[in-house]
């Protein structure tokens, strides 16, 4: 990151279990995609430049897996630029690398569920009334870099008091 102050943008990252957060927010910052990711309270960073800006996205993790996170989890909440109801919706598809995985399409399909394409995704992007809709796989890193760059143009909008009605989920 250059010498001349940056910009600092907080990004909360929120879903159901075993949907890939863990392992998103790891990659997002720039680590390799974990085999395992523990379900525990983590922030990790990743400098980058947007519209001629430096940003700092500081990422939280929140894990759903265990109950007695329900209590810890709001305390992550305050001052978040992108995930609160007043900030820009991203809706982000994750695990697209396991869109075409037989085992996967086999055992969802026993369960009378199926994958989410991407017109799928890019439907409820619209009803939703996202401002973005991106795909991505932490494992492949497929769409990462176009996820971080939405984010921080998402958190620069919002910092300069282009304020959308919608909200980022991650």
């Amino acid at each position: 990151m250059s010498s001349k102050k940056s910009t600092i943008g907080k990004s909360v990252l929120v879903g159901d279990k075993g949907v890939g957060k863990s392992s998103l927010i790891l990659v997002l910052s720039g680590f390799q995609f974990p085999p395992t990711s523990p379900a525990i309270f983590e922030t990790h960073t990743t400098d980058i430049t947007i519209e001629e800006a430096s940003l700092r996205i500081v990422f939280h993790d929140t894990p759903t897996s265990d109950p007695n996170y329900e209590t810890l989890r709001p305390l992550v909440y305050p001052n978040t630029n992108t995930f609160l109801i007043y900030v820009p919706v991203i809706l982000v598809g994750c695990k697209v690398d396991l869109r075409n995985d037989a085992d996967i399409i086999a055992r969802l399909k026993e369960n009378d569920e199926m994958v989410v394409s991407a017109e799928q995704g890019l439907k409820v992007a619209k009803e939703i009334k996202a401002v973005e809709y991106i795909e991505c796989s932490g494992r492949t890193n497929q769409g990462i870099e176009e996820l971080i760059e939405a984010t921080g143009v998402s958190i620069l909008r919002e910092k300069k008091g282009c304020r959308l009605t919608h909200c980022c989920i991650l």
